[in-house]
């Protein structure tokens, strides 16, 4: 966080395959922000809409890591946790604690959805900024500390949401 805009910042800006990648992201992330904010009204149900919403949304994550998991030469993982994983936490982390607030004020009936739906959102967002932090563009880089623990933070979601939005 602290190194700022990636070095070559102007130059990825320009790349179509880069730019697809943001916009998978941004669109998987405003789906689940759609989904999130829906399951956050107490009589609200999973309709055919919002799981709609939350399998697309998915499905472009899916779509990523499929995508770099075909590209990586080396699918070794290091045995340390890489700074773009604690990056993707400390830019998730403030939004997430506010998303949670919102639901449980908003007593959803669907914690455990509502709580996956949030955490995908929030997390689909930090990615995004993560790619215009992070000078890594290997595929493997990218699978291992930008998109699984995106995917990752959706799970954890799913429990916390079982957990914190009772009422």
């Amino acid at each position: 966080l602290l190194g700022g805009v990636r070095p070559d910042f102007f130059d990825i800006i320009r790349r179509p395959a880069f730019l697809l990648e943001i916009a998978s992201m941004l669109t998987a992330a405003i789906l689940a922000t759609a989904a999130a904010f829906h399951l956050r009204v107490p009589q609200a149900i999973m309709t055919r809409p919002i799981k709609a919403l939350l399998a697309v949304a998915s499905a472009f994550w899916a779509f990523e890591v499929v995508h770099s998991f075909l590209g990586a030469e080396n699918l070794g993982f290091p045995h340390y946790i890489h700074d773009c994983l604690i990056d993707l936490t400390l830019i998730m982390a403030v939004p997430a604690f506010f998303m949670f607030i919102m639901l449980k004020r908003g007593a959803t009936t669907q914690a455990l959805w509502a709580g996956y739906a949030a955490l995908l959102a929030v997390a689909s967002f930090a990615a995004i900024g993560m790619r215009y932090l992070c000078p890594v563009d290997d595929p493997s880089h990218l699978l291992a500390w930008h998109f699984l623990p995106v995917l990752a933070y959706a799970g954890i979601g799913s429990l916390a949401g079982r957990f914190l939005l009772r009422w």
